[in-house]
């Protein structure tokens, strides 16, 4: 019952992007750009809040099926004292000669057969409390959410008009960002490429350059980082960019050039 809900939680975590925004880069962060301890706090809840929903739905399944509960609860109704299985001595002496019997009857004390099918009222009996579990696990989770809801949106400095706003801006922020990024990096990596496929020739360090791995702890790429960064302050992503910079090539600013003319000509009007 347990297993897979734990899974779950590890995988909601795991695929939630705050996650990773609180994580990536942790170590590295410039001091006035780290979140604060109570920026934090708030987004990890949001973050177990949100990755709740699948195992709390998980649970609700397992226990309104009943079938994980009543395995899980038999053996209090199955002693061996009691059980009329194990009052027939043929199938008592069969199971009691088997080697997984002692484990699963703790020496005698439950009735195993008993265990895999229970009395069917004392079956019916577990399976009716294992729904009622699961409605009051709804029931609770249900309030539960409504009144962390609740409060969040009391305390909430923004109007719901003024929220849902907000919240629109940040999804067609997100969207925009992601097309200008995508936009720049493929002008970014066609000037690249064609600075290296514009020579007339190529040297084998040229190959072996552009074909490495930019691991953080390559020698060579850090040996080169370095250089580079001494001389054009650019901060590298790949080899074919690293080599590019060290070459001496300079990557052109198209943005910035169309922003001034677009000042110029917003002077003379």
């Amino acid at each position: 019952m347990f297993g897979p809900t734990a899974a779950l939680l590890l995988i909601g975590i795991t695929v939630n992007s705050t996650t990773w925004k609180l994580a990536h880069g942790f170590f590295f962060r410039v001091r006035d750009t780290r979140h604060s301890w109570k920026t934090t706090c708030v987004s990890w809840i949001e973050v177990l809040l949100q990755s709740s929903i699948a195992p709390i739905a998980w649970l609700f399944v397992v226990f309104f099926d009943g079938g994980y509960y009543r395995c899980y609860r038999s053996h209090e109704f199955c002693l061996t004292s009691d059980a009329i299985l194990c009052k027939n001595e043929t199938v008592w002496n069969s199971y009691a000669t088997s080697t997984s019997f002692n484990k699963i009857s703790e020496n005698g004390k439950y009735c195993s057969p008993c265990i895999c099918s229970p009395n069917p009222t004392d079956a019916s009996f577990l399976e009716a409390e294992s729904q009622i579990y699961a409605w009051a696990l709804l029931i609770v989770t249900g309030v539960g959410a409504f009144l962390v809801i609740t409060c969040h949106r009391m305390c909430d400095k923004y109007t719901l008009v003024q929220r849902q706003y907000v919240e629109t801006y940040k999804n067609v922020e997100t969207q925009k960002f992601d097309a200008v990024a995508k936009e720049h990096a493929s002008q970014l990596a066609e000037h690249n490429a064609r600075a290296f496929f514009g020579q007339k020739d190529w040297t084998k360090r040229d190959w072996d350059w552009v074909s490495g791995i930019p691991e953080v702890n390559n020698p060579l790429f850090a040996r080169l980082r370095l250089i580079a960064a001494e001389k054009t302050q650019q901060t590298m992503y790949t080899p074919l960019q690293l080599w590019n910079d060290n070459k001496g090539y300079r990557i052109p600013q198209p943005d910035l050039q169309l922003t001034q003319i677009m000042v110029d000509e917003t002077k003379e009007d």
